[in-house]
């Protein structure tokens, strides 16, 4: 199989070994469309496999061959989602309006907002401000919901 990625989050690498230490360290890159442009790492890509991964401003590309046993276990970055990704898959479905929703933004900075209301895109989050700053925050991009008493 033959993937091409780029790294998610407004990440960008300048060398081709920053790129491949990313993606082999468990970086999140955007992946193409057999595997439904969502950010994937290198544990949730089939193996074995071929990646190319965009670098320098999508302008050059480090091709890698990944085999099953070559993703790092400990990769020693943070994890701006503190390994909560995949236990909150459909969490947008038991938010309720004032609960506090933590997302991590293309940047992948955490930002923590009152949910309002469900929009077809997701929920919409008052971030706060003079005039509420709004923020749409989508299935892929929450990373922790905390409830409110009701």
């Amino acid at each position: 199989m033959w993937f091409e990625l780029e790294p998610a989050y407004g990440r960008d690498y300048k060398t081709k070994k920053e790129v491949t230490d990313a993606f082999l360290a468990g970086k999140d890159f955007s992946g193409d469309y057999q595997l439904g442009f969502k950010p994937v790492n290198i544990q949730d890509i089939p193996k074995p496999c071929t990646v190319q991964l965009r670098y320098a401003r999508k302008e050059k590309f480090a091709v890698l061959k990944v085999s099953a046993g070559t993703a790092r276990q400990n990769p020693g970055g943070r994890d701006p989602f503190g390994g909560r990704k995949a236990t909150l898959a459909g969490a947008e479905k038991w938010i309720h309006a004032g609960d506090r929703v933590t997302v991590a933004d293309r940047f992948g900075k955490l930002r923590t907002g009152r949910a309002v209301m469900l929009g077809p895109a997701g929920w919409v989050l008052n971030m706060g401000g003079r005039h509420g700053t709004p923020l749409v925050a989508t299935p892929d991009s929450i990373v922790e919901v905390r409830h409110t008493g009701r």
